[in-house]
């Protein structure tokens, strides 16, 4: 006779819209104390919760600068979406590539100021 182990996964239910609505605060106020000149957004998550109105995902936002609370915002997939999809690897670093260009823009404008 051998012991068995029954195991189930944890309950990770929580509420989702709470739980943003909260979190979307202190980043706004992150966001105003730090004045960020761009921001990139990784994932569905962070795409859904910064743009609700867009119901969009990153799929249908990536490739284009976006705003939130007036500051620019690219966003992509998630690094572990692309580690388990690695044929959305040349989306991916395209999108970091167009951001690091953008920084690099806005970098050479604040220092000409």
């Amino acid at each position: 006779m051998s012991p068995i182990l029954l195991k189930r996964r944890p309950v990770r239910a929580y509420d989702k819209p709470a739980a943003r609505a909260a979190c979307l605060t202190h980043l706004q106020d992150q966001l105003r104390q730090k004045k960020p000149m761009l921001l990139m957004g990784f994932g569905n998550v962070v795409a859904e919760a910064l743009l609700p109105e867009a119901e969009a995902g990153v799929k249908e936002l990536r490739g284009a600068w976006q705003e939130f609370e007036g500051i620019p915002i690219r966003f992509t997939y998630h690094p572990l979406a692309v580690r388990r999809r690695p044929n959305l690897t040349p989306n991916f670093t395209e999108d970091l590539r167009a951001f690091a260009a953008r920084w690099r823009e806005e970098a050479c404008q604040e220092e000409s100021l």
